[in-house]
């Protein structure tokens, strides 16, 4: 199995594109500007998408 993880995320808000750290993306969604479910897990933090929206592994180009 795979353990790879999120550093960074490409967040798009026209015209404007920036990628951030997972923690500052952990940062935004706290602070409700970014559409996402932090998610706590024993050895680390990550971000999802909420349920019943397009997997984070869909949107992918």
């Amino acid at each position: 199995m795979s353990h790879h993880r999120v550093t960074e995320y490409l967040i798009i808000n026209p015209p404007e594109k920036r990628w951030v750290t997972r923690e500052e993306a952990i940062q935004l969604v706290e602070k409700k500007l970014l559409h996402a479910v932090v998610v706590h897990k024993k050895n680390h933090t990550y971000l999802r998408p909420y349920p019943h929206e397009t997997s984070y592994r869909d949107l992918i180009c």
